[in-house]
């Protein structure tokens, strides 16, 4: 979703801005078998008494 040309070129000039773009985990991208993995923990019984609560598989993006 953020590949774009707009936003190439503004890291062209702004390279050191690259780092709030990274995960805080070493991974590049997650695998579609993450998200998946956490919607099967959610619908199982292990996460029975989880309510309301939003769980970002991120990669730790959304902490930077």
């Amino acid at each position: 979703m953020v590949t774009n040309e707009s936003l190439g070129a503004y890291f062209a000039e702004h390279p050191e801005d690259l780092e709030m773009m990274a995960n805080a985990l070493p991974v590049e991208l997650l695998q579609p078998g993450d998200i998946s993995d956490a919607v099967l923990w959610l619908a199982s019984d292990a996460a029975r008494y989880v309510t309301g609560v939003a769980l970002p598989v991120d990669a730790g993006f959304h902490v930077r």
